[in-house]
């Protein structure tokens, strides 16, 4: 009796085409498994993301590659009710697409800060699969951008626009940014608010790399800076959005100050205790304030309080103190009107004390630091003997 083949012997004694269908039928069962697997999984195809780059551009996402020849670049397959889509690109991605608004649309009719809701249709994956259907799969709700809006804030986040009450000694350089984005080129305009004219007119598009400068020395009147911003996509800040930066300009000093607790011409007191103030009339005749020019208590003139002041001290031998020939010392260091004067004072001399007074800005009446007798020097200050 002969002994049964082993299933190893009887595969390798089996004719040779045997072993060739059996080959060809096991790839083709596999090949035939995978390719329903890969399209069950490309099947599953949707709307991934929507997400506004720009006041006129939105980057549509989906879960799978494109076939950019199948739908995916024909503006007529997206709706966005409320919006107006004018062109549809290519995205970064080979999942992405670009959807574009018109830029030089009327303000009504361009992308808000409210939600809107993207649908698509008759587009294709690389697969030549369809959208799932239902609304879950096809439609997209997002949150829509705005305009930019114009700021005077630089990349640190540091406000440089002139802020109010300045005196503008120095010349002020301004970076305009965009308010969520950087933004690409700006305009700007000073308007004179008191006189109703334009300093500056409205200035060419400019890059926001580049700044500009409000000048040193302007007029003591108020101001309005006005700013305008447009995208990287064009889309610009209407004119009646525009971003509006008000302040004010004060580089005159109070004019008339007054002293209380003056010493008499002739005194016998040592210690000074002269205090900087306001100059009130109280009432007609002045009995208890202060000859013209003079201000209302009741309703004080702010630009003429003074908040700081400076003095000196000048000498001379006595006993004839009228006139000149004082020799002064040095101005003090800048004090507030809340603290008095106070000299000790020698006995047979006299004295000269000048005083200079600044608004709460830091306008003094003249230039301390300059030398006596030369331009802007402080050549007769307000002061008792003087």
């Amino acid at each position: 009796m002969k002994n049964a083949l082993s299933p190893k012997r009887a595969f390798w004694r089996m004719p040779l085409f045997g072993i060739l269908m059996l080959m060809l039928s096991t790839q083709a069962c596999v090949g035939k498994f995978l390719s329903t697997l890969l399209s069950t999984e490309n099947a599953q195809f949707r709307i991934l993301e929507v997400v506004p780059v720009a006041n006129t551009k939105i980057l549509v996402g989906f879960n799978k590659p494109l076939d950019y020849e199948k739908g995916a670049l024909t503006l007529s397959n997206y709706s966005i009710p409320g919006l107006n889509p004018i062109s549809v690109s290519k995205g970064a991605e080979t999942n992405q697409v670009y959807l574009f608004l018109d830029p030089n649309a009327p303000d009504n009719e361009r992308m808000k800060r409210q939600y809107y809701t993207l649908s698509v249709s008759g587009i294709k994956n690389l697969y030549l699969d369809d959208l799932l259907p239902g609304d879950e799969n096809r439609t997209k709700q997002f949150l829509g951008a705005r305009w930019l809006r114009a700021t005077c804030l630089d990349d640190a986040g540091t406000f440089t626009c002139p802020s109010s009450g300045t005196t503008l000694a120095a010349p002020v350089t301004v970076t305009v940014r965009g308010d969520y984005a950087r933004g690409s080129e700006y305009r700007w305009r000073l308007h004179n608010v008191t006189d109703g004219t334009d300093l500056f007119a409205l200035s060419a598009w400019t890059p926001v790399a580049t700044t500009f400068t409000i000048p040193a020395g302007i007029d003591s009147k108020a101001y309005r800076l006005d700013l305008y911003i447009r995208d990287d996509a064009g889309a610009e800040q209407p004119e009646d959005d525009k971003t509006k930066y008000f302040f004010s300009v004060d580089n005159t000093s109070v004019s008339d100050i007054a002293l209380s607790n003056v010493p008499a011409a002739l005194t016998s007191n040592t210690v000074t205790n002269i205090s900087v103030a306001y100059r009130n009339c109280v009432e007609a005749g002045f009995p208890n304030g202060y000859a013209a020019p003079c201000y209302s208590a009741a309703l004080p003139d702010s630009v003429q309080i003074p908040a700081s002041y400076r003095y000196r001290v000048g000498t001379k031998a006595g006993p004839t103190c009228t006139g000149g020939g004082y020799t002064f010392g040095a101005w003090s260091a800048t004090r507030s009107t809340n603290l008095p004067i106070n000299e000790v004072l020698s006995t047979n001399e006299c004295y000269n004390i000048q005083v200079l007074a600044a608004d709460n800005v830091g306008n003094f009446q003249c230039n301390s630091a300059a030398a006596d007798g030369t331009a802007g020097a402080c050549t007769n200050p307000a002061g008792p003997g003087s």
